[in-house]
């Protein structure tokens, strides 16, 4: 995962499908607070439990025999939704049978901005 508060470009290998004839191919970026926070964050109350999440439609899906490429693009805004620490990314779709599937969920890092500010 990028930084906050920056606009990304994600590449997202999905290992062993094939998504070229799947529709509405979506990743889901959520973080639960405070278990994926880190306890640096600044302002942060580790008595709140709450959950922060975005979809995002896939904006490129590419199949390279065995595996799939997901490329999404991501805001400043979407990215300054998510605190330093880590976020959990899963990937679903429907495919050509129109029967909703998704991938594992993996944690991955979010890093910090020293400018936290929209630009």
């Amino acid at each position: 995962m990028p930084r906050r508060y920056t606009d990304t470009t994600l590449s997202l290998l999905v290992k062993n499908r094939d998504l070229s004839n799947a529709s509405h191919v979506y990743v889901t970026i959520c973080q639960y607070i405070p278990e994926d926070v880190s306890n640096t964050t600044s302002g942060f109350n580790m008595g709140i439990n709450s959950k922060k999440e975005t979809t995002i439609e896939a904006t490129s899906v590419s199949y390279s025999n065995p595996n799939t490429v997901i490329v999404i693009n991501l805001t400043q805004e979407q990215n300054a939704l998510f605190e330093e620490g880590f976020v959990r990314l899963q990937v679903n779709w429907i495919d050509s049978n129109n029967k909703r599937k998704a991938t594992i969920v993996k944690k991955i890092r979010h890093h910090p901005n020293l400018y936290e500010e929209v630009l």
